[in-house]
């Protein structure tokens, strides 16, 4: 009888743990800081919770988690700087997978990952190169987030066809990001090979998305976009041209010391339609003719065009809800600038300033202001003959004669 009692306890003992290991609170983490630990949670084809390794699993610097295939919470690796190969060869899906802080990792095995619902997070992998993952690789992710990795490609995850953000930045040596996607809420693609060897980037598929956000590239594809609710925005970018030739509409664009960049091109943007969306050109040193832009109609917020251009038009233009401001260090005819005021185009201010002598010596140039009022426009710039570019006579309203100013004695007479 105490033999059997003792069998019984024994049974529902090993049944609570076999149902710890593999079950948890959703919202609750099992922390492994042994191998033993690990030996127990692989003999589960499926883990309900989170997992968080931590130094210490591993055995000789290898860990193996082959056996588990699913995940249903986080499973992260952190701070192990002892660590140089993990496998987890039938894994097919987990909620979350960061790693992050294993300086040492060289080989990561993952044949049959195929899903990440929430994060995928590699974040301070310092040594290793490539990932050996299956074909084609993982196709649905939530958030991606490669950082401060020495990754040269992400094969493995180059076949990802749903996601919701991508962010990759500060891998010093990957030389080619590629994504098949067609909508995307976020893409943030910033100082990556900092060799200077030279960043492809190819989005050929992608369509729609909120916010794009691309630095240190020297090819940047998005040959099928067509809106982006948010910001395009292209920062210190390598590339001699670019071009969106789908594009219709977006709601902010901003391109700034794209040092290269000779020709920039968007043949069928209509619409810049964010709140506050700005439309900015500046700083880009070899851009001197910025005319790719012949459908645009309305700007929803501010346009700032600033760089060494002879050439800037918007043909189209009918609506700029804030201001304009446009500079140049070369020659440049900023009469059409002011055109935008006088004709109400622009609601806010406009300034226009260029390097052209005889407009800066005569007052077209170099700080003149046109803003739009409810009742009409004001323009202060004025040809060499003294006169606007309206043809009106234009008085220099600082000139006073006994506290009254020429302006008003010159109305009284009228």
């Amino acid at each position: 009888m105490a033999i059997t009692k003792y069998l019984a306890a024994t049974a529902a003992a090993v049944a609570t743990v076999s149902a710890t290991v593999c079950s948890i609170d959703a919202s609750s983490t099992t922390t492994m800081t042994a191998a033993t630990a690990v030996s127990a949670v692989i003999q589960c084809s499926t883990f309900s919770g989170n997992i968080a390794l931590s130094t210490g699993v591993s055995s000789g610097g290898v860990l193996s988690l082959d056996g588990i295939q699913e995940v249903t919470g986080e499973l992260s690796y952190i701070g192990d700087h002892n660590v140089t190969s993990i496998s987890a060869s039938q894994l097919e899906k987990t909620g979350s997978l960061v790693l992050g802080d294993l300086p040492v990792l060289s080989s990561l095995t993952m044949g049959a990952l195929n899903e990440v619902t929430d994060t995928l997070n590699f974040t301070g992998l310092g040594t290793i190169q490539t990932l050996t993952f299956g074909t084609p690789g993982v196709e649905t992710v939530g958030d991606l987030i490669i950082v401060n990795t020495h990754l040269i490609n992400l094969v493995g995850l180059d076949k990802i066809s749903k996601i919701k953000s991508y962010t990759v930045n500060s891998n010093p040596l990957l030389a080619n990001i590629e994504l098949d996607v067609k909508t995307i809420d976020s893409l943030m693609i910033g100082a990556n090979d900092v060799a200077q060897n030279g960043l492809s980037t190819s989005f050929p598929n992608l369509q729609t998305a909120s916010n794009i956000t691309i630095q240190n590239a020297t090819v940047v594809s998005l040959p099928a976009l067509i809106n982006t609710t948010g910001t395009l925005g292209l920062y210190g970018n390598d590339f001699k041209s670019f071009s969106a030739p789908n594009l219709t509409s977006t709601g902010g664009l901003v391109f700034n010391n794209n040092n290269e960049m000779t020709n920039l091109s968007m043949p069928k943007l209509t619409t810049l339609s964010g709140t506050d969306s700005p439309f900015v050109i500046a700083n880009n040193t070899k851009l001197e003719t910025i005319d790719g832009f012949p459908k645009l109609q309305s700007v929803s917020g501010g346009v700032t065009v600033e760089g060494v251009f002879t050439n800037f038009s918007l043909p189209a233009l009918a609506n700029v809800q804030g201001a304009m401001n446009v500079q140049t260090s070369e020659d440049f005819d900023c009469t059409p600038i002011y055109n935008y005021a006088s004709d109400q185009v622009v609601q806010g201010a406009v300034s226009c300033n260029s390097s052209d002598s005889s407009a800066a010596a005569s007052g077209t140039t170099g700080g003149t202001l046109a803003t739009n009022t409810g009742s009409g426009s004001t323009a202060s710039s004025t040809s060499s003959s003294g006169k606007s570019a309206a043809g009106a006579l234009s008085v220099d309203s600082s000139l006073v004669f006994c506290g009254v100013s020429l302006a008003a004695i010159i109305l009284a007479l009228f």
